[in-house]
């Protein structure tokens, strides 16, 4: 049967791109990727969603929060701390996507993942 093309081009590509270069920017959005690449951001929403599998805010909440993971891990930094430097304006937001992403909260997260207890979560592996 009919299945629409998951294969991404390289507009796609170059728009993952902008989104891991400009993730810690809490302003960033679909309107403003949008903007920078001159479409429409239903048309690339919609896009993105058909060519990734993944909605556009999704994508870019898991991106930031794959990097949150990784500074709770390597660094002694406080989780505000992260959830600024990650992109996330407001710090309630940040812990409610963090706990949905890893089931855990940020401290038990801190605690359980280096000894194999919360698995951390990755990107898919087209994306990296």
């Amino acid at each position: 049967p009919d299945r629409p093309d998951r294969r991404r081009n390289n507009r796609i590509d170059r728009i993952v791109e902008y989104i891991h270069d400009n993730a810690s920017d809490p302003s960033l959005s679909l309107s403003r990727v949008a903007s920078a690449f001159y479409m429409n951001a239903s048309y690339l929403g919609q896009r993105f969603h058909q060519q990734t599998g993944v909605k556009f805010t999704d994508y870019l909440n898991l991106y930031r929060i794959v990097k949150a993971c990784d500074l709770l891990l390597t660094s002694q930094l406080l989780t505000y701390e992260i959830s600024e430097i990650v992109g996330f304006g407001n710090i309630n937001y940040f812990h409610r996507v963090f706990k949905k992403v890893t089931g855990v909260g940020t401290e038990e997260f801190r605690k359980k993942a280096p000894i194999g207890l919360v698995e951390t979560p990755k990107l898919p592996l087209e994306f990296h």
